[in-house]
């Protein structure tokens, strides 16, 4: 067998070396049970948060939201009972439920009825403390559902301006 130069042994030592390298990066780490339980709690932990998150979007859908409060005497019969109880409100009361159901952070700082259709949907504005606006469409069914849109969207794509009142 012929015998081998330095410059090939050392070329064969580096090879063999990295093969062995790159075999240790392949084999499973090797953690503590204080590791294990940790790694386990932060899971745990990161599963809460995003269950919390995924509850507060659901919580907060506009088409989910409705008026449907039943301590409030209704004032006015204008075949849109749930408009009817919130006209029924006094004005923080308003703003702060117009509010809610816009969601998005909005803390309801003021709310502005806008007018109704000929269909009774009844139509206001909320503006939020977070410098947001927002118009809210209530339906005059039995659960009074909503339907949510930023002002700034309802003036570009219908002209509409919140804080408006519609003529009738």
């Amino acid at each position: 067998m012929p015998e081998l130069t330095p410059e090939e042994r050392e070329k064969i030592y580096l090879e063999e070396k990295a093969r062995l390298e790159f075999r240790r990066e392949l084999e499973p780490k090797k953690i503590g049970v204080g590791k294990f339980i940790g790694y386990v709690a932060l899971g745990g932990l990161a599963l809460l948060v995003l269950m919390f998150i995924i509850g507060s979007v659901i919580m907060r859908r506009p088409e989910t939201a409705s008026i449907t409060s039943t301590q409030t005497p209704v004032m006015q019969n204008t075949g849109n009972p749930a408009h009817d109880r919130l006209a029924a409100l006094g004005t923080s009361a308003q703003a702060s439920l117009l509010g809610q159901i816009a969601g998005e952070g909005c803390s309801g700082d003021s709310a502005f009825y806008m007018g109704m259709d000929k269909e009774t949907r009844a139509y206001w504005s909320v503006r939020c403390t977070n410098g947001r606006s927002y118009q809210v469409q209530i339906q005059p069914n039995a659960t009074g559902s909503t339907s949510v849109m930023d002002c700034d969207v309802l003036k570009t794509v219908a002209n509409v301006s919140c804080f408006t009142r519609f003529n009738q």
